[in-house]
C-alpha cells in the first residue's frame, strides 16, 4: 500500500512517524498540568511534519525532473552527454547511465558508419556492375551486324570478348559473395590445427606452375595454427595474385612464420608500390589506389577486402608498409590458439 504512494509522502510518513513517536514518548513522561510544556512539545511535531513533507517533494521534484529531461534526451536520440548528479544516493546509478549512454552513442556510431559504407558499397556495385553489363550488350548487338557476323574472324574476336567479359563479371560476383559470407556472423570458419606455411608453400608452388609467370621465392618455416584451411589459402592466393599484376616481372618473396604466438604471412614485391599517404586506403572494399588499374589490370577491387575480412574472423588483422624489396609489403597476422605456440 505504501510503495504506491509518492515518494515525498512516503519519507515524510516515515520521518513523522518517528517524530510522533517520539513526541507520545515525551507526553507520557509530563505532568497533565503543565500545558506549556505539552505545547512545547506538540509544536516541533505540527511544524516539522508538513516542513518535511515540502522539503522532500522539492528534493525528488528536482530529481524527477532531472531524470525525466535525460529520458526525453534519450528518446530524442540524444546520447551525447549525461550530467553526473554529485549526489551519494545517485552517485552509482549517474555512473551506470554515463556507462549505458557512452555504449549507446558508440553503437549508434558505428551503426552510422555502417550504414554509409552499405550505400557506398551499394553505390559502387551498381557502377562496378554496370560497365561489363555494358560492354556485354554492345558486343551482342555487334555480334548481330551482318558485317560481323558473316566475318568468322570478326565473330570469333567478338565472342572471346564477350567470354572474357563474362568470366570477369562472373568473378566479380562471386568475390561479392564471399564478401557477404564472411560478414555474416552466423557463417562459422572450420577450424583445425594446420600448418599455416604448408598452406601458403602449396599456393605458392601451383602459381610457379604458371607457364612465363613471374616466380615466388619462399621462405616458410612451420606455423602451426587453428585456422580455416581454405580461408588461409585464399588469402595466400589473393596477395600472391595481387603482387604478381601489379609487380609484373618484379621479384616476389613469401615468408610464413610464428612470431610471438601469432602466425604472420608477409608478401613484399619489388613492384612500384604504394604512396605512403595512399596505405591507409588499401583494403578498401572496390578501391583502386591508381585510376590506371581498370577492371581490366586491376581486378576486383576486392581482393585485399576479402583478406581482410578473413583475417577479422580469424581475431587477426592486416597491416600494409614499404617493403624492403621496394614495392609493398602485405601482413596478415591470426592468432595461433594454440598452446605453448
Amino acid at each position: 500500500m505504501l510503495s504506491r504512494l509518492p515518494l515525498a509522502v512516503r519519507g515524510t510518513l516515515y520521518a513523522g512517524a518517528t517524530l510522533a513517536a517520539v513526541t507520545a514518548l515525551q507526553i507520557w513522561l509530563l505532568a497533565p498540568s503543565d500545558a506549556r510544556a505539552w505545547l512545547a512539545v506538540l509544536t516541533p511535531f505540527l511544524v516539522c511534519t508538513p516542513c518535511t513533507y515540502l522539503v522532500a517533494r522539492r528534493i525528488v521534484e528536482t530529481r524527477a525532473r532531472d531524470l525525466t529531461d535525460v529520458f526525453e534526451r534519450f528518446e530524442r536520440g540524444d546520447v551525447e552527454v549525461v550530467p553526473l548528479s554529485d549526489d551519494p544516493e545517485f552517485r552509482s546509478a549517474s555512473v551506470l547511465f554515463a556507462r549505458l549512454a557512452r555504449e549507446l552513442h558508440e553503437a549508434k556510431a558505428q551503426l552510422e558508419h555502417r550504414d554509409v559504407e552499405r550505400r557506398r558499397l551499394f553505390s559502387d556495385v551498381v557502377h562496378e556492375l554496370g560497365t561489363p553489363v555494358s560492354s556485354l550488350l554492345g558486343l551482342a548487338e555487334a555480334l548481330e551486324r551482318p558485317a560481323i557476323a558473316d566475318v568468322p574472324d570478326a565473330r570469333e574476336r567478338i565472342v572471346r570478348a564477350i567470354g572474357t567479359e563474362s568470366d570477369r563479371l562472373a568473378r566479380f560476383v562471386e568475390d561479392l559473395r564471399e564478401i557477404a559470407q564472411l560478414d555474416d556472423p552466423a557463417m562459422a570458419l572450420s577450424l583445425h590445427r594446420i600448418d599455416v606455411a604448408g598452406v601458403a608453400a602449396e599456393i605458392a608452388e601451383t602459381l610457379n606452375a604458371v607457364p612465363d609467370a613471374t616466380p615466388i621465392e619462399t621462405r616458410c618455416t612451420p606455423t602451426p595454427a587453428l585456422a580455416d584451411a581454405t580461408r588461409i589459402g585464399q588469402v595466400c592466393t589473393n596477395l600472391l595474385s595481387n603482387a604478381r599484376r601489379h609487380a609484373p616481372n618484379a621479384r616476389i618473396r613469401l615468408d610464413v612464420a610464428l612470431r610471438a604466438g601469432r602466425a604472420c604471412i608477409c608478401v613484399d614485391d619489388a613492384g612500384p608500390g604504394v604512396a605512403e599517404r595512399d596505405l591507409p586506403m588499401l583494403g578498401q572494399r572496390l578501391h583502386r589506389l591508381d585510376p590506371s588499374r581498370t577492371r581490366r589490370t586491376g581486378g576486383s577491387g576486392l581482393g585485399l577486402s576479402i583478406v581482410r575480412a578473413i583475417a577479422a574472423r580469424h581475431g587477426g588483422a592486416v597491416s600494409f608498409a614499404r617493403s624492403e624489396l621496394g614495392g609493398l609489403c602485405v601482413r596478415v597476422e591470426i592468432p595461433s590458439g594454440i598452446d605453448g605456440a
